[in-house]
């Protein structure tokens, strides 16, 4: 029997439909409906409207097409006859494709995948599985958080029953999908091993179980395989947020300072920037590091997993998810509204924050954002940046109130930390009206780059306290 030429999948709580055109071999679309098996929908899910043209006529069999998905985003696939002639707006693997979305007159053409001869087969698999991911980041960008993580639920909640996920994040290369598959094998259920979409609405996990990526022969393209041909448990529906826990697989001379495996908390702004690393799209999101800090205090703090071997990982996590409450460390933080306006440069000599510069101030730290960067700043260093809001301040008023709350300050101290968060961007120096270049990271700051468009400015809003319950 010839697999139909479209499919539908719906991962990440949306709906994709692929389209497959004249040149495109039955073989491939075989290939491709097996190892997205755990995300494809029914045949009648498609809609008539993204049949192919060549498709051959639908008779009585089409009936269920009034039960069609509506399609979030259409996708194509097209052999080497069809290729567009401009090549960047054709998929590979060397290139993450724009999203595309079939609604609207203005929307751009659906992203197209070329496949060719049967020997690129196995780099068309991983582009498509590339084009669909970005496509579906695209659609939800700026909506829900996005994480560059793996989600799974302890093994007593490994069915579709009630659950709450743990979260695994962590960066390409760290072993999400190790510790996925050693997790899964041990009975866990799985929803995701690279992309946590996580609602902050109702704090709910979304399944996106797309292919596994696995290396069979050493120099060739990853192999794509479905997760539940491969015997383990998927989750077809979300799961509750059960915490979120960064992966810290140690190297073979790295000392842990104490028995491995184990889960430690994170201070607030420490965990909080570490998430801000792995999100996309944070800062499109209306007070994303907000929604993310009342995310991470409801689920008791942001917990490190320090390991060895990813098969070691089961009894530690199934701990933490049997007792949360054992590891939780909530801390009271502030919400530091967005510097507006442009900066008043030389007046009277006064040091002013830099506009689009927010964050979370907790009693330890602070945590500060400007487009494309996160800071953690120790105490003093927080403080002197809080107190240099609205008009800001000279350097010798900002010495006084620095002192009246730590008492006398070295020579040179505050102006060492006004040149730091200076140079990081987090201040316009009496002087300066062009953004300086970033050029080192001094002993007050912590910085880091946060993944993420560049926001739009928004007004200032209240400071909000939120208290650790």
């Amino acid at each position: 029997m010839t697999p139909p030429r479209v499919f539908t999948l719906r991962a990440m709580g949306r709906c994709v439909h692929v389209r497959a055109e004249r040149g495109v071999p039955e073989e491939f679309l075989e290939r491709l409906r097996a190892s997205w098996a755990d995300c494809l929908e029914p045949d009648d899910a498609v809609p008539d409207d993204v049949v192919p043209d060549d498709a051959e006529p639908a008779g009585a069999e089409s009936a269920g097409a009034e039960r069609a998905t509506r399609a979030d985003a259409v996708l194509r696939l097209v052999g080497p006859d069809l290729a567009p002639a401009d090549p960047a707006s054709a998929a590979s693997a060397d290139a993450d494709p724009a999203p595309s979305s079939p609604e609207g007159a203005d929307a751009p053409e659906p992203a197209c995948l070329v496949v060719g001869t049967e020997s690129t087969w196995p780099g068309a698999e991983q582009s498509f599985t590339t084009l669909v991911t970005t496509t579906l980041l695209g659609l939800l960008v700026g909506r829900v958080h996005l994480l560059h993580a793996a989600a799974l639920t302890p093994p007593e909640a490994a069915g579709e029953g009630p659950s709450s996920a743990l979260v695994l994040v962590g960066p390409s290369g760290r072993g999400k999908t190790t510790a996925s598959l050693a997790l899964a094998r041990a009975g866990w259920g799985y929803l995701s091993d690279e992309t946590a979409v996580i609602d902050p609405a109702d704090r709910s996990v979304a399944p996106y179980p797309k292919p596994l990526s696995v290396i069979e022969e050493a120099g060739r393209p990853k192999v794509q395989r479905a997760v539940g041909g491969m015997g383990l448990a998927v989750r077809h529906r979300g799961a509750p947020l059960g915490g979120l826990v960064l992966l810290h697989r140690l190297g073979q001379e790295e000392d842990p300072g104490g028995p491995v495996p184990r889960i430690e908390p994170l201070p607030l702004a420490e965990g909080l920037q570490a998430l801000a690393e792995q999100s996309s799209g944070l800062e499109r999101m209306p007070d994303g590091v907000v929604q993310l800090a009342r995310l991470v205090q409801d689920t008791g703090g942001v917990r490190r997993v320090l390991y060895r071997e990813a098969a070691t990982l089961d009894p530690v996590l199934r701990g933490l998810a049997r007792d949360p409450e054992a590891t939780a460390v909530r801390e009271p933080w502030t919400r530091i509204a967005e510097e507006e306006g442009a900066p008043r440069s030389g007046r009277e000599g006064r040091w002013r924050r830099a506009p689009e510069t927010h964050g979370i101030d907790t009693e330890q730290a602070a945590l500060v954002l400007r487009p494309g960067h996160s800071y953690v700043l120790t105490r003093a260093a927080a403080d002197a940046w809080l107190l240099l809001e609205g008009p800001g301040r000279t350097a010798t008023d900002l010495r006084g109130a620095l002192e009246r709350r730590h008492g006398p300050a070295p020579d040179g101290a505050v102006e060492d930390i006004l040149a730091t968060l200076a140079e990081e961007g987090l201040l316009r120096d009496p002087g300066q009206s062009a953004d300086p270049a970033v050029t080192n990271t001094a002993a007050p700051v912590s910085t880091a780059p946060a993944a993420g468009p560049r926001p739009s400015a928004e007004a200032p809003r209240p400071v909000e306290e939120e208290p650790a319950p």
